[in-house]
């Protein structure tokens, strides 16, 4: 009897542990969500059921296994160092400062031809990104200024820095997201360094986002202290105030560089300089998120991206949808080639 009552317990028992974390998500959902929904009943596999039902109710819940968790805290990536944007012409590849791309001669937005002699210019990004995905190796045909390009780029790890000092004169510096414990250090460094000859550039094209409180110490390091930089709600209706602290390197009319990825936290620290007149926004439109995100690890290692709070403006106004529109509009060339 004893070897049946064994393998009667190995298939049990990972039924109970996966409905016991269905549990413990569920109840997670319900008491911290920014909606408070009804508590979910799940009873269909993780992440599936789990991810279905996070995109009903906003667009930035998300459930990562323990393997993504692991790879968001270290800020480690498996890629070619670039992203890929959509524009007028067709999807551009823009590579990261320093990146593999970069480094294999992609050192600026070029529109995006091929994939190892497969034509990507009817397919969705998603589609490319999977194509990417195919292959470590990949021959990257592009177009620069109607010259045909093919680079080989090889897909390998990478760590994506929070700030890079693009170039000194003038001090061109790019905030790729707002990191927890090191943005705000590093960006601190930089300008007490670097030799800033009264003009500062700072690049949040792709700035998605980050830790709130990290942008909020960024902001700190541009205004005086006691200035107002965001409101939150959370899901109780509770609202709370913070402002800057006294840790400042005033300089006037920082020129921010945003376009239609900017978005988050990144539109925190764009409308907030600009409110106070320490900066003017060029590019295009922001993406429009006055919502915030926290991590939550469960008991498996896994962790639930949660939707907490809202964001309001230190002129009290919620962005959600809307976006920052800049003082100074550049179309999609542009944003990518003058600067």
């Amino acid at each position: 009897m004893r070897p049946i009552i064994l393998v009667i317990l190995i298939i049990i028992c990972p039924v109970i542990a996966a409905n016991d974390l269905l549990e413990e998500i569920a109840e997670i959902i319900s008491s911290q969500h920014i909606a408070k929904p009804i508590k979910p009943d799940f009873s269909t596999i993780i992440p599936d059921s789990v991810n279905k039902y996070l995109q009903t109710i906003d667009p930035y819940s998300k459930y990562l296994t323990a393997t993504e968790y692991k790879q968001l805290q270290n800020n480690n990536y498996i890629g070619i160092g670039a992203k890929l944007v959509p524009s007028d012409q067709g999807v551009l590849i823009v590579p990261f400062y320093q990146g593999h791309a970069f480094k294999a001669g992609i050192d600026q937005p070029m529109l995006l031809l091929s994939l190892n002699g497969i034509s990507v210019k009817t397919m969705s990004i998603s589609n490319i990104i999977n194509l990417f995905k195919k292959n470590d190796k990949i021959v990257v045909e592009s177009l620069l200024d109607n010259i045909p390009r093919i680079n080989t780029v090889t897909r390998q790890p990478y760590i994506l820095p929070s700030v890079q000092v693009i170039k000194a004169q003038p001090t061109y510096i790019r905030i790729n997201k707002f990191v927890a414990r090191k943005t705000a250090d590093k960006l601190k460094n930089i300008l007490y360094n670097e030799e800033l000859y009264n003009k500062i550039i700072i690049d949040l094209r792709e700035a998605t986002g980050g830790d709130l409180y990290e942008t909020l110490d960024c902001l700190s390091l541009f205004l005086p202290p006691e200035k107002l930089l965001v409101t939150t709600i959370n899901n109780n209706n509770q609202t709370r105030k913070y402002y800057s602290i006294p840790s400042q390197i005033i300089f006037d009319k920082i020129t921010l560089l945003v376009g239609p990825r900017t978005a988050s936290s990144a539109e925190i620290f764009a409308k907030a300089l600009q409110y106070y007149q320490h900066a003017i926004l060029v590019g295009q439109k922001t993406y429009g998120k006055c919502v915030s995100q926290t991590y939550i690890k469960l008991s498996d290692g896994s962790a639930l991206k949660l939707t907490n709070l809202k964001l309001f403006y230190p002129d009290d106004t919620f962005c959600d949808g809307e976006g920052l529109v800049p003082d100074i509009l550049l179309d999609d060339k542009q944003l990518y080639t003058q600067f």
